[in-house]
């Protein structure tokens, strides 16, 4: 799982794109048998697009899509997965990981 994050997070970090990594993210994990800790050494990977989806400028791209002031023809980019990835990557990590979870955000 490592290895397929960091591959998307490298080719996946401009603009609209990273709808689509934390969509990709989203999805894999919905497929994956997983269980709580599997997800430990993702977090510093997957939190800072999370959290960028959910707070920062990805968020104010996404309402200008949903408003049609900006046309895309990704499909990703029209869905909100920030939160829905929150929720499974607190689902999966370890009790230990979560005071990390809470600092970053």
């Amino acid at each position: 799982m490592y290895a397929i994050i960091m591959e998307l997070r490298f080719n996946l970090k401009d603009n609209f794109d990273r709808h689509v990594f934390n969509y990709s993210i989203c999805r894999l994990l919905e497929v994956m048998p997983l269980s709580s800790g599997d997800l430990d050494y993702c977090i510093p990977l997957i939190l800072p697009m999370i959290v960028d989806e959910i707070y920062g400028q990805s968020s104010q791209e996404k309402e200008l899509v949903q408003r049609g002031e900006v046309p895309t023809l990704k499909m990703e980019a029209k869905k909100k997965k920030g939160l829905e990835l929150l929720q499974m990557l607190c689902r999966y990590i370890s009790h230990n990981k979560l005071s990390y979870l809470i600092n970053f955000l």
